[in-house]
């Protein structure tokens, strides 16, 4: 559980996901929870976990 929270809270801290926009409807949580699941799940290191998550945030700066 200890992993799951450090992870969820890397994903919120980092702001991966946008808010939806006025047309998309309310807010929706869950993604964040849905992905640092699929990450604790998977084999690799809380650190290596970090970059990858950095490198999705650059992929996003560089997408906007």
């Amino acid at each position: 559980m200890e992993k799951f929270t450090d992870i969820r809270r890397c994903i919120m801290e980092v702001k991966l996901f946008d808010k939806p926009m006025g047309s998309q409807g309310s807010c929706y949580a869950k993604p964040c929870d849905y992905l640092a699941i699929a990450l604790v799940e998977s084999p690799m290191t809380i650190d290596n976990i970090r970059v990858q998550i950095d490198g999705l945030i650059r992929r996003k700066s560089y997408s906007i």
